[in-house]
């Protein structure tokens, strides 16, 4: 188990578009009833990347960010304290169809009974670091 996690199969996750994106849902919705910390790997969009395209690249973050930020994001009625970050493992440009060492951006939302539970942005890599509110796009 990488890092002390316990894995967590999910039937029907294929890595690509179209997903089993509710059965990762559920599946941290579980861990979250008895761990502290929950990782939620999609690789859409770094596989729509890789053959370069644009349009698959667009449709993969947007339903990584319906079908998982959006759930996710309603887990924190159940679970106050929760803390979401939503970040990449690294830049995959689709112009380049691989991995690059680039910046990138990552969002973090706080519990919501603080007053920064508002969705925040970060830019991430070389250079300065501007954390400033938005939403997930």
């Amino acid at each position: 188990m990488l890092a002390g996690l316990n894995v967590r199969i999910v039937p029907g996750a294929t890595g690509y578009l179209g997903t089993n994106y509710a059965g990762k849902v559920a599946a941290a919705h579980d861990a979250l009833s008895k761990e502290d910390f929950v990782f939620v790997h999609v690789e859409a969009p770094d596989e729509t990347s890789h053959e370069g395209s644009l349009e698959k690249k667009i449709q993969a973050i947007e339903e990584f960010d319906k079908n998982i930020v959006g759930e996710v994001l309603k887990f924190r009625t159940e679970f106050p304290d929760l803390r979401i970050l939503v970040l990449p493992d690294h830049a995959t440009p689709v112009p380049l169809k691989t991995h690059h060492a680039g910046r990138y951006r990552l969002r973090y939302a706080a519990p919501a009974s603080t007053p920064t539970a508002a969705l925040r942005t970060a830019k991430v890599g070389a250079g300065e670091e501007d954390v400033y509110r938005g939403h997930l796009v």
